[in-house]
């Protein structure tokens, strides 16, 4: 689980050097120095991935940001899911095949009734849903907006 407040996937809201695609493959999050995940150890059947709001795409800056977003998003989600169809055999010998497809959810929200980021959660959907085809079974990637609203004073960084 990489649940931090405050990362984005190309820049953090309260900047610093490192982005989730940095931290998301880290065994445990806080100690970089014991490596990333070990895949053959345990890979899950249900990835959730809530990203977008501390990259703040809404906002005026320099260069491609949205493109750079885009692609880095999708290079994350698919080494996850390259991974866990690289190790064939699940925890107490199930195959993956037996487990059934890994299920994929890409959020948006909850800041706003159409956070600006959505289009490129959407964007980032529909390369993945073509990335992963030749995948058996198949994994299942799907986008869900999140439309109940936090608080503005609950925002990490606005």
């Amino acid at each position: 689980t990489a649940a931090w407040s405050g990362y984005g996937v190309v820049r953090n809201c309260n900047g610093g050097p490192f982005t989730m695609p940095d931290i998301w493959r880290r065994a445990v999050a806080t100690a970089p120095s014991l490596g990333e995940w070990d895949w053959g150890t345990w890979s899950p059947d249900v990835l959730v991935i809530d990203l977008g709001a501390n990259d703040h795409l809404n906002r005026t800056h320099d260069g491609p940001l949205e493109t750079e977003w885009v692609n880095t998003y999708v290079a994350m989600v698919n080494t996850t899911v390259t991974q866990r169809y690289a190790y064939r055999t699940a925890p107490y010998g199930r195959e993956v095949a037996e487990r059934g497809p890994l299920h994929v959810f890409l959020l948006c929200g909850p800041f706003g009734p159409d956070p600006a980021w959505c289009p490129y959660v959407r964007a980032a959907m529909g390369i993945l849903q073509v990335a992963v085809t030749s995948m058996q079974p198949a994994p299942a990637v799907r986008f869900h907006h999140v439309e109940w609203q936090l608080p503005p004073r609950d925002h990490c960084c606005g």
